[in-house]
């Protein structure tokens, strides 16, 4: 299922700038890229620098909440509808509430449609 997918790194990076809140209850079962771009990867040096009294912020780790999440979060808290269909070519439709400004992508599946279609949220709406 394409909504339970998590985003890609860059992605992630960009939704923590733009202070997304991830809803997972415990911290522990969140998924994350450690601060190399790797999915659920080593945190040891984070944890070396934190236990050694060093700065950690060059070594955080960033959530890595699914496509699901991050749909809903647009919506709830900025009012932007993403959706992706299919109709010979895979394609999505951002729909901003406020305005009803709506905007077409095509892209090869699914999971990229959505990945294109948050990111330009991110980087041209919010």
């Amino acid at each position: 299922m394409i909504l339970a997918a998590t985003v890609d790194f860059e992605t992630s990076k960009l939704l923590r700038d733009k202070e997304f809140e991830n809803t997972t209850p415990h911290r522990l079962y969140r998924s994350y890229y450690n601060h190399l771009g790797e999915y659920r990867g080593d945190v040891s040096e984070y944890i070396r620098a934190r236990v050694g009294g060093l700065d950690t912020k060059p070594f955080e780790s960033v959530d890595a909440p699914t496509i699901g999440q991050v749909v809903d979060w647009l919506y709830e808290k900025h009012g932007i509808w993403v959706t992706v269909d299919f109709n010979s070519k895979v394609w999505y439709q951002i729909i901003n509430i406020d305005n009803n400004r709506i905007i077409q992508g095509f892209h090869p599946s699914p999971k990229v449609s959505y990945e294109a279609a948050i990111n330009h949220c991110l980087t041209k709406l919010i």
